[in-house]
């Protein structure tokens, strides 16, 4: 029997810059998927899941795309960022 994906936003694997700032330190990892409801971040840096993150990416056909988020998991990849304000942007 398979079983349904209950996402509400299409994810999209990609491989982006991103700069993110947590706890006012600011860091620099790639997105390796992204959808209207948030992102995963690869990085080496260890963080926690209830953290607070602030974003910055390149998001074509625009500059860049800010966002902001709470990180909803974490494994040693990176971590899962849900966004404060889903949708897509612009």
């Amino acid at each position: 029997m398979a079983t349904e994906d209950k996402r509400e936003y299409i994810r999209l694997a990609t491989s982006r810059p991103v700069e993110f700032t947590v706890q006012r330190r600011t860091y620099y990892g790639s997105i390796e998927n992204i959808g209207g409801g948030g992102v995963f971040v690869k990085t080496s840096q260890p963080f926690s899941i209830g953290q607070e993150v602030s974003m910055s990416f390149p998001s074509p056909p625009f500059e860049k795309e800010d966002r902001t988020g709470t990180i909803v998991d974490v494994n040693p990849k990176g971590f899962r960022v849900k966004f404060n304000h889903p949708g897509y942007a612009r």
